[in-house]
């Protein structure tokens, strides 16, 4: 686990944490079996990544494509930003939470 967040990590973080999102309980550097994953909510089992360009290359995109097949066999459902979004497009970001949220309410 890392004890200090990217600036996209913190960005994000600001606008989950304390409930702020849908009234969403969302934690933060979370570990789920070996894994860390960024922002989890456990009562929607919904789990957001933040991936900066060092996730760019294609060994990265083929770990993240199996992490992302373990995690939803486990029961949930990974959403994946890039940093630049995060930082540059937040309501977009938290407009793809909300509609995921939604959608596993249905």
């Amino acid at each position: 686990m890392r004890r200090n967040p990217t600036p996209a990590e913190d960005t994000l973080w600001q606008a989950l944490r304390n409930r702020q999102l849908n009234n969403v309980k969302f934690r933060r550097q979370h570990a789920i079996g070996h894994f860390i994953v960024d922002f989890l909510s456990t009562e929607h089992q919904l789990i957001i990544e933040v991936d900066g360009e060092v996730h760019a290359g294609p060994s990265q995109a083929e770990y993240h494509e199996a992490r992302s097949y373990r995690l939803a066999t486990a029961g949930y459902r990974v959403l994946r930003f890039p940093n630049e979004q995060a930082l540059t497009s937040l309501p977009t970001v938290l407009q793809a939470i909300r509609e995921a949220l939604a959608s596993l309410h249905q």
